[in-house]
């Protein structure tokens, strides 16, 4: 439910920005068309970029549980 409350409000976004931007406004059909082909690629883009930031904080708090293992283990 909460992708599809984004997707609708990036699109209606979108769609808003385009229409109305200062330079070389698109018309509402050209608008529509193009928020609907780009939304769920920025989507999935954020997805993307969220579970590979996940990974990565992962990887780094196992890195540093393994170096205090090994500082225990040698006695420092």
């Amino acid at each position: 439910m909460k992708y599809l409350l984004l997707f609708v409000v990036l699109y209606a976004v979108g769609v808003a920005y385009l229409h109305f931007r200062p330079r070389n406004p698109a018309t509402w059909g050209e608008a529509c068309l193009f928020s609907l082909v780009v939304t769920p690629v920025v989507l999935a883009w954020w997805r993307f970029r969220d579970w590979m930031m996940n990974r990565a904080r992962e990887a780094g708090e196992g890195m540093r549980e393994a170096r205090r293992t090994r500082k225990r283990a040698r006695g420092v």
